[in-house]
């Protein structure tokens, strides 16, 4: 299990016995509500790009790089998205529908690269959490859907 599953389990204890397509559905059903769970938003939660499968804690990533997750607006705007749009809606898409929402990320991120709102190497370590800790989350999807 990576960090970024253990994050999910550990923050949304209320689907405890259904696993990770059980806490997706308890994400989307809070988003769809009131978009709050706890004290934070569901919406912004930049775990899904902080929680990095290459290390075994999540705080090793740059500070810089956790910083700008947290303050940089139009990087939480990416988030916002990535959440909405990929996290949210992980058990209803197909892989490829998927994979896509990922291209239009990472080409997001890639524009504020361009635009000079958000440093390269930060660019970098988003692009591969991202695509690791989604990776991950299908990976769990489809062992949880067979049949033994």
């Amino acid at each position: 299990m990576n960090v970024f599953s253990k994050y999910l389990k550990w923050s949304w204890p209320e689907a405890k016995t259904g696993g990770i397509r059980a806490i997706l559905e308890l994400m989307g059903d809070v988003y769809k509500k009131d978009n709050f769970h706890g004290y934070y938003n569901v919406e912004l939660d930049p775990h899904i790009i902080i929680s990095s499968p290459l290390t075994s804690n999540e705080y090793n990533v740059p500070g810089t790089y956790t910083y700008e997750c947290f303050n940089n607006d139009d990087f939480k705007t990416v988030i916002k998205w990535i959440n909405k749009n990929i996290l949210l809606r992980l058990t209803s898409d197909t892989y490829i529908t998927t994979g896509v929402k990922i291209r239009i990320a990472t080409s997001m991120i890639n524009k504020l690269v361009n635009e000079e709102k958000l440093e390269h190497n930060s660019a970098i370590l988003a692009h591969n959490i991202l695509v690791s800790n989604v990776a991950e989350l299908q990976h769990m999807l489809l062992d949880e859907s067979l049949p033994f």
